[in-house]
């Protein structure tokens, strides 16, 4: 009997690690795909998809290029970007109140990936 309930205690403990496992994995790459969606959605307009700011809305708030000026005028952390994405800079607004924490989060994770070019 007590072999029994060994097994069963392992088997449950495989499993419940295994669900953990999915879920954070699912979880990871959800907020990568929403950072990307929002990103097209609310920055691209402006910062354009592959992030040049050559856009005719880039061009007439003088985006930066994203690629080409380094270092980043307000920091390269991801802390330092989702202040940013949140609070706003120059002639961008800040998406504080029309973004949960977790999408402001998404879209500066999402925003770094600029600055590998071999990420693109």
């Amino acid at each position: 009997m007590e072999l029994k309930l060994r097994l069963r205690i392992l088997l449950f403990v495989f499993v419940a690690g295994f669900i953990t496992f999915v879920l954070v994995v699912s979880s990871a790459s959800g907020s990568e795909d929403e950072g990307e969606a929002l990103y097209k959605a609310r920055c691209a307009m402006c910062h354009g998809a592959d992030g040049k700011g050559d856009t005719k809305a880039g061009k007439m708030v003088e985006t930066p290029d994203l690629l080409a000026e380094r270092p980043w005028k307000h920091g390269e952390s991801l802390e330092e970007v989702a202040k940013i994405i949140r609070d706003g800079a120059g002639k961008m607004p800040g998406a504080k109140g029309r973004l949960s924490e977790d999408q402001i989060t998404a879209v500066a994770r999402y925003t770094l990936r600029f600055l590998d070019p071999e990420n693109q």
